[in-house]
């Protein structure tokens, strides 16, 4: 049949394949365009959610260790306790809120009954704290659980916004150095910090006590390596990266260090406990703060990053 037609009819036939096979490639190039655009909105909007609930965290954590403090005999803690619980209830406000707007954005139903669960034990925490003849384990008991189901709802925001799926190596390692895994080195660090509080305001540290130290000891040296490893695979992938977390990275790297260090020299070495429950708190606070100053760098950049993704696409379909 194609034998058959003159010349220019077999020009025109070829020239029109290519141009339907010419069309078919820029759609899928401009489709793969409007998925990467969409996906790196997708993600930008799980940062402020995650920042929120993240600053939730670490007041949580502060109010559990002023909170063994003041239970464990030391009235100078209460002031502080008080004032930090108000700090608590306004960023649960604060992430709640965002939280929902995160989950009507991306349909996601997790997100709803955690921010529930999280509200409902916060006034179950904060009510056990003023009972009379609450003991201090039990207040650690209680803000534990409740942090580690806050820690759930971070991990399930960054998941809802698909920033655990990240297809770049640079961002997708510092998202997870950042936000999977610096929050449970915090965790690990305020669990000290509380069980040492508690242990120095009583001048003595009990057994139990002293295995629960040891372990998250452990366990927050494992993670320190672990998110330090991952932040530098990330600088690797992207020297801009490396650029923007150098500063911040050695100084979380050396507050870890420093608060190592000071669990073992004040509160696990002495034979009799003598140091300033009071500076033993504002030190450990110190060494974490430089953790969440760290993970505060990382999703800034990470936004950046995400940012230019969305910019880049959008320049190539407009």
């Amino acid at each position: 049949l194609i034998a058959r037609l003159r010349l220019w009819q077999k020009f025109a036939l070829v020239s029109g394949t290519c141009l339907l096979l010419a069309m078919a490639a820029c759609a899928l190039v401009l489709q793969a365009r409007l998925e990467a655009l969409r996906s790196a909105q997708t993600e930008q909007s799980g940062l402020q959610p995650a920042e929120q609930v993240l600053r939730l965290i670490q007041l949580s954590q502060q109010h559990r260790g002023l909170s063994n403090g003041a239970l464990s005999g030391n009235t100078n803690f209460i002031a502080q306790r008080e004032k930090k619980q108000a700090e608590v209830q306004a960023a649960l406000a604060q992430a709640v809120q965002s939280a929902q707007a995160l989950a009507g954005s991306t349909q996601s139903r997790k997100l709803q009954p955690l921010a529930q669960r999280v509200q409902s034990d916060w006034s179950a925490v904060t009510a056990l704290v003023i009972a009379p003849g609450t003991k201090a384990p039990d207040s650690f008991r209680a803000h534990t659980a409740l942090i580690s189901l806050q820690l759930e709802w971070l991990y399930q925001v960054l998941d809802a916004s698909t920033l655990t799926l990240d297809p770049e190596a640079a961002s997708y390692y510092l998202m997870s150095g950042a936000l999977e895994h610096l929050p449970g080195l915090t965790e690990s660090l305020g669990q000290a910090r509380a069980l040492g509080a508690a242990a120095l305001s009583r001048r003595e540290l009990s057994p139990a006590d002293r295995a629960a130290i040891l372990t998250v000891v452990t366990t927050a040296r494992l993670q320190a390596d672990k998110a330090q490893a991952l932040l530098s695979r990330s600088g690797e992938a992207d020297p801009v990266v490396q650029r923007a977390l150098a500063t911040a990275q050695k100084q979380a790297a050396d507050g870890a260090s420093r608060a190592l260090q000071t669990i073992q020299e004040q509160i696990l070495q002495p034979d009799e406990l003598s140091h300033s429950p009071q500076t033993y708190f504002a030190n450990l606070t110190e060494a974490i703060d430089t953790q969440f100053a760290l993970i505060a760098k990382g999703y800034k950049t990470l936004d950046t990053m995400l940012e230019e993704r969305v910019v880049q696409a959008q320049r190539f379909m407009w």
